[in-house]
């Protein structure tokens, strides 16, 4: 089997103006969480959103829902991480992260 049989899913069903994307915050940036893992302990990942000053401009509101992307990293909210955490997923790392807005997400 090589690289293109995996299965792949995407988080979206559809792409529309309101669609949230997240921005990490420098600090959490700085850690260089898309290649590093992370040790527990340490404190969780920050994320805003990444067209905040845009929104604000134009008075547009985003919405939030059980998964959003940053890059390359998906960021789920607490139902989603109760339904994986317990499988041993390769390559899937399970670590806190904030939004200012939702206090308790997970990325990997």
């Amino acid at each position: 089997m090589n690289d293109f049989e995996n299965e792949y899913y995407l988080v979206f069903k559809k792409f529309n103006p309101q669609t949230l994307y997240l921005t990490a915050l420098q600090k959490s940036a700085d850690r260089d969480f898309e290649f590093d893992k992370l040790r527990f302990g340490e404190e969780p990942l920050f994320f805003e959103n990444g067209y905040k000053e845009q929104d604000k401009a134009r008075g547009v509101t985003r919405f939030y829902s059980k998964a959003h992307i940053n890059i390359s990293t998906l960021v789920v909210r607490d139902e989603i991480y109760e339904d994986i955490k317990g499988f041993n997923i390769r390559h899937l790392q399970l670590y806190p992260s904030v939004h200012r807005y939702l206090h308790k997400m997970v990325t990997n």
